[in-house]
Formats: C-alpha cells, sequence, structure tokens
C-alpha cells in the first residue's frame, strides 16, 4: 500500500509539473503572437503612410534629432501662444527638422512607434510642409521629406486659408491630414474621433517645439479643405484638419 501511495503522489507530481510548463508555454507564444500583431499593424500603416513613393529621387534626408534640448517642457508650456506675425527670417534646415520629428517623428523603432499617441497604432495622419522650395510629405519611418511640389505654393495656400494674413507671413506651413479609414476599419465610425483627436496631440507637440526653438506658430481650422488637396495634389480620402504657420516672431 505504501508503494502505491509513492506512485500515486509521484504521478500528481508529474501531472502538477506537466500543467505548469503547458501554462507557460501558452504564455510565452502568446505573447508572441501579440508582438507579431502588432508588428503587423504597423507595417500596414507604414504602407499606407509611404504609398506615394515612387519617385524616390525627389526625397530628402533631414537633419538629425539631437538628444537634449535647453529648453524644459514647463518652460514651453509656459511661453506657448498663438503667434501670427512673423518676421520674415528662414527657418533654419535643422528647426525644420525637428518640428517635423516632434509631429509624427519615430520614437522606438522596433515597434514604429512616434512621438504623438495613436489608437491601436493606426497612424491616421499624414503631414505636409510648404515652404519657399515647394511642398513635402513628412516620411516619419525615414525621417526624410518627400517632394510633391517644386514650386513655392504658400499664396495659393493663403488664399485656401481664407486670407489669413498669418499664413502669407510664415517663413514655413506645417498641414496635418488625416485618412479616416486607417481607424475606422478597426474602430468603426469612432475611428474619426481617434483621428481628430490624435491631430489635436500632434499640433500641441508641433506648437511647443516651435516656441523651445525660440519660434511662433498658430494654429488655423479655417480654411477651404478641396483647395487643400489640390494644392498638395490630394485625393478625397484625405481630409484636412490643420494648417499651422510657423516663423520667427516679430522682436
Amino acid at each position: 500500500m505504501a508503494g502505491k501511495n509513492k506512485f500515486l503522489s509521484f504521478k500528481c507530481l508529474l501531472i502538477i509539473a506537466t500543467a505548469i510548463f503547458l501554462i507557460l508555454a501558452f504564455s510565452i507564444l502568446s505573447c508572441q503572437i501579440s508582438d507579431a500583431q502588432i508588428s503587423a499593424q504597423n507595417s500596414n500603416s507604414n504602407i499606407l503612410n509611404t504609398e506615394d513613393m515612387e519617385n524616390r529621387e525627389n526625397i530628402i534626408k533631414l537633419a538629425k534629432i539631437p538628444e537634449t534640448n535647453k529648453y524644459a517642457l514647463c518652460d514651453a508650456l509656459l511661453n506657448r501662444r498663438s503667434v501670427r506675425d512673423f518676421s520674415g527670417r528662414e527657418i533654419e534646415f535643422e528647426k525644420i527638422s525637428m518640428l517635423l520629428w516632434a509631429a509624427q517623428g519615430i520614437t522606438e523603432k522596433d515597434k514604429g512607434f512616434r512621438t504623438a499617441p495613436s489608437a491601436g497604432a493606426l497612424y491616421p495622419l499624414d503631414v505636409f510642409l510648404f515652404n519657399k522650395d515647394g511642398v513635402f510629405k513628412y516620411l516619419p519611418d525615414e525621417h526624410k521629406l518627400l517632394q510633391l511640389r517644386p514650386n513655392d505654393m504658400r499664396n495659393e495656400l493663403y488664399k485656401a486659408c481664407l486670407s489669413q494674413g498669418s499664413v502669407a507671413r510664415a517663413d514655413s506651413v506645417i498641414a496635418i491630414t488625416a485618412v479616416y479609414e486607417r481607424t475606422t476599419g478597426k474602430y468603426g465610425s469612432r475611428g474619426i474621433r481617434y483621428a481628430d483627436i490624435e491631430a489635436g496631440h500632434v499640433c500641441q507637440n508641433i506648437l511647443l517645439t516651435a516656441v523651445s526653438l525660440e519660434l511662433g506658430a498658430v494654429p488655423i481650422g479655417a480654411f477651404e479643405d478641396d483647395k487643400i488637396l489640390e494644392i498638395i495634389n490630394l485625393s478625397k480620402k484625405y481630409t484636412p484638419i490643420y494648417i499651422i504657420p510657423i516663423g520667427y516672431p516679430v522682436e
């Protein structure tokens, strides 16, 4: 009888050890599947965000982002104001690079995470730059600019923004657009709200970074959507959300 009890005890221990092994194996497999799903989502998002990259010769490499900045976030918050009058001084290339990175730059390469939070990491927004050299699309994955138009379109943008003087006086203008399909595919109609909320995150990043770079900026929501799309040469699936004139403030 004692031998039988020992056998039963051994059998119980074996069953318990097997159960623990299976639980651990399942947990590891679940984590791997989750990581794979995140990677797949980011991969799909990257394809959507770079769908107009056929003309690779028009891509411009941006300046490297510094690891530190002399301004603290609290200072930027305290000094942020809507600035509509600009001096006409040209913004340095390094500062343009920083503004674009602040808008949608990559902060974790492995997973493609960006400077602004995005529902489901689906990234429905695109960022465009207007300056004297033309119209450009920011490519977050490469931290580069894709030139879409070689002509200065700021006057046309000024007219599309109901002739607001800040657009005409700005050295550079950033436009934020949304492709709602990227979020509504997963979240239904509520995905529109998520994309609009995300645009607010991105805009605030730009405004605070502008302050930290001793620049001024103002967010604009009054413009003719169709004309904005025509100027950038975008299809109707894009929706303009923000126009942000940026420049050195008048001293």
